[in-house]
């Protein structure tokens, strides 16, 4: 939620918000219901705030101040505050979630028909792995490799410094580790639609939700601290390890590799990769023997 220029030094606060028009991309939409449960969680009537419908393109009407604050995403946030605009509440940060909300907010998610559930569960798992995996990708790579694995066509024409800065400062805060389901914070969307009267009052977020998808399996580990068993007969599926954090050289090639799925490259970079090793062992062998000529006999 950010304030226009002209409205910046007015509107410094939630509260403020109060007679003044705000704009969303649509009503009853994900930016309305969430502009709706933030204004009465801070204690305003949603019905003393006007809302205008201005589409995707918030951003010009904030900046010609022809609506006094709105719910942006980046960069026109990031633009916005440089051309003077106030930052009221930012949901992309942890703490203004926990100072606004009472704690995360978990909007986003992947539905199935229920008929369908039983047959595709074990699709839906592979998918769970694959966007865990891609969630431990974001928080580990470097803002510039997540930039480089995007869709060329995505980001054509945009700014590639300031997308990586925004990379940066948001992926640790915005993406969780985990897929598994945060109850209080699926809880807390739900509030937040029967706030905006879309769904019934009373209605429980447990009703839709599916906790069985993402289940850690366990088979056949025993552990013991000397003569104590710890864990036995417990069983334990262990992924392939990874390394992401390189910046630059063989290491980030590699990583972006992997992240685009290009396996001849991947390839290519592993074999300069053990070719490299085996010449450091033969080169550190001959030094070894050439130093140590003593030792013979």
């Amino acid at each position: 939620m950010a304030t226009a220029p002209k409205t910046a030094r007015a509107i410094k606060t939630v509260q403020d918000l109060e007679g003044k028009t705000v704009g969303v991309s649509a009503l009853a939409n994900a930016d309305h219901v969430l502009l709706v449960y933030l204004l009465k969680k801070a204690g305003v009537d949603p019905k003393r705030v006007q809302y205008a419908t201005l589409g995707p393109n918030l951003y010009e009407a904030l900046r010609t101040g022809q609506v006094d604050a709105g719910m942006v995403q980046e960069p026109a946030l990031s633009l916005l505050k440089a051309a003077g605009g106030r930052e009221l509440v930012n949901f992309m940060r942890l703490k203004d979630t926990q100072t606004y909300l009472g704690g995360p907010y978990e909007f986003m998610g992947v539905a199935i028909r229920l008929e369908e559930r039983q047959a595709r569960l074990e699709e839906m798992r592979r998918m769970a792995r694959a966007l865990e995996k891609a969630l431990r990708f974001i928080h580990a790579a470097s803002s510039r490799l997540i930039a480089d694995t995007l869709p060329k066509e995505l980001i054509a024409g945009g700014d590639r410094k300031e997308l990586e800065e925004v990379i940066e400062a948001y992926r640790k805060e915005l993406y969780p580790k985990s897929v598994q389901i945060d109850l209080e914070a699926a809880r807390r969307v739900a509030e937040s639609q029967v706030e905006a009267g879309l769904l019934p009052p009373g209605f429980k977020a447990e009703s839709l939700l599916d906790l069985e998808v993402w289940v850690l399996r366990v088979q056949g580990l025993s552990l013991s601290y000397g003569p104590i068993r710890v864990l036995e007969g417990v069983d334990l599926e262990v992924g392939e390890g990874e390394f992401v954090a390189a910046s630059r050289g063989l290491g980030y090639l590699l990583s972006f590799a992997q992240s685009t799925f290009n396996a001849a490259l991947s390839l290519a970079i592993l074999t300069l990769i053990v070719g490299f090793v085996l010449f450091l062992f033969a080169f550190f062998g001959r030094l070894e023997a050439s130093l140590l000529r003593w030792q013979k006999g």
